[in-house]
């Protein structure tokens, strides 16, 4: 009921609740907009699923006023994105697709700003050999797990706690009616949608694994993970890098590290308690397709994936994505991939941008009482997916109880890889820049504000004792 009353009150609501952020965004540079997040607390983690069925359809009528406020443009609607909803509505209706727009959460937020997701191109070999990689520690820990001494804890560890009802070969399957998907977060100005990717397959992951549910930060990756390759901050990451980090070196809960959207310091603190034992990926071939039936069995496997793509609408507030677009255009958004639809011929995903973009988790049902931020995307459309992957946890939280050893140190031989590709020094071939011409540029290369105007933001400062 209160996520209703919440969701209510923003779509009768839309011009007070985006007044501030909407009045004029024409008149600000793209990367310096305003926007007024809202915090929320982070949810209390549970030691079991919480399942939680569909509830009865609205009436026609009650649906189509609900649909009909969620499309009204109010007055105090900037002109810019007005104008921009109003242009792809006749985008919509002269190419008849199976969509609606609206003002959402990120209407008044430059594309580029809340995407992010940039995976770089993986040989296939390569793919093939982090999964060998990945199967062979799950192998490794598996056979530690029997061999525990402590029956209970040996039980605990070796059982599935969701419901393994997922068969490639069904019809429709859809993670969130298992219950192990966790809320639908905003990422606000920043790219960090790689974050909340990664993070997504991992919470869900501890749910089928060992029936705990965690929300867990995705602030401390945005503050670090660059640390551990060469992108992080807000400024878009693969899928490689938050893995990575997450083996080496973990991540805490949302409670104690909690988003705020702005980077923060880099500092790394010991004993994350949340650390990933390996991950792999669904393998593509070399145009960046992955056979529809290859992610139906990844999907069932290891539960929702991490997968990149073309971004979708700021605006949409429902209906199905059915924009197709050619192969050499890059995938430039990262989110969950929840669930899937023969019948419709459609993806379902959870993305990162708010309950006030999208639709609720069980398709184009406005009257249901479930959180918005969802999307359904028709199989091919906006390149779903071009990169999928997934991160398992380590089912043991204490050094040294299971895994001995086997706990990955340094960055994976993926990683390396594309260092020795990409890395390569560039060679000079006009006369050598001044050394003062060379400070200037790499300072230039510094001078980005991801503040935002308006907010107040307190860096994270470190605790005088480590996290236990």
């Amino acid at each position: 009921m209160k996520t209703s009353c919440s969701l209510c009150l923003l779509l009768i609501l839309p011009g007070q609740a985006l007044a501030d952020p909407l009045t004029a965004p024409s008149a600000l540079p793209n990367s310096v907009r305003p926007v007024s997040p809202v915090l929320q607390a982070p949810e209390a983690p549970s030691v079991a699923p919480i399942l939680r069925m569909p509830k009865p359809a609205m009436n026609a009528t009650a649906s189509d006023g609900l649909r009909s406020a969620r499309e009204t443009l109010p007055a105090s609607l900037a002109p810019a994105v007005r104008d921009a909803i109003l242009a792809e509505r006749r985008m919509i209706a002269a190419e008849r697709l199976e969509y609606r727009v609206g003002p959402t959460e990120v209407s008044h937020l430059p594309l580029a700003q809340i995407t992010g997701g940039i995976p770089r191109p993986i040989p296939l070999a390569e793919q093939l050999a982090q999964n060998a990689r990945a199967q062979k520690l799950i192998a490794e820990e598996d056979a530690a797990i029997a061999q525990l001494a402590d029956g209970a804890l040996r039980e605990r560890l070796q059982a599935n706690h969701a419901r393994r009802t997922c068969k490639p070969e069904a019809r429709s399957f859809n993670w969130v009616r298992e219950g192990i998907v966790t809320k639908v977060q905003n990422q606000r100005m920043c790219g960090s949608c790689w974050a909340f990717g990664a993070l997504g397959s991992m919470e869900s992951a501890y749910q089928i694994l060992m029936g705990e549910r965690h929300d867990l930060s995705e602030q401390y990756l945005v503050n670090n993970v660059e640390s551990a390759g060469p992108w992080g901050k807000c400024g878009g990451s693969g899928h490689a890098e938050p893995a990575d980090f997450l083996i080496r070196l973990g991540t805490f809960s949302e409670s104690e590290f909690p988003y705020s959207g702005v980077p923060g310091e880099s500092w790394l603190r010991p004993n994350a308690p949340f650390r990933a034992l390996t991950w792999g990926v669904i393998p593509n071939t070399t145009d960046d397709t992955i056979n529809l039936d290859d992610l139906k069995r990844g999907l069932c496997e290891h539960g929702p994936l991490t997968v990149s793509f073309i971004a979708p609408p700021q605006n949409y507030i429902g209906g199905v994505l059915t924009r197709f677009f050619p192969k050499n255009q890059p995938s430039d958004h990262t989110v969950l991939l929840v669930g899937w639809d023969d019948t419709e011929r459609v993806w379902i995903i959870k993305n990162s941008w708010g309950t006030g973009w999208g639709e609720n988790a069980f398709g184009d049902r406005d009257g249901e009482d479930f959180p918005f931020g969802y999307a359904r995307v028709r199989y091919g459309a906006h390149r779903l997916p071009t990169h999928a992957s997934w991160i398992q946890p380590r089912r043991t939280l204490a050094d040294g109880l299971v895994m001995k050893g086997t706990r990955q140190t340094q960055p994976s031989p993926l990683i390396k890889n594309f260092k020795k590709r990409h890395d390569a020094p560039v060679v000079q071939t006009g006369p050598a820049p001044a050394p003062d011409t060379l400070r200037v540029q790499d300072s230039q290369k510094q001078r980005i504000d991801w503040t935002t105007p308006g907010v107040q933001t307190t860096p994270m400062k470190p605790l005088p004792e480590p996290l236990r």
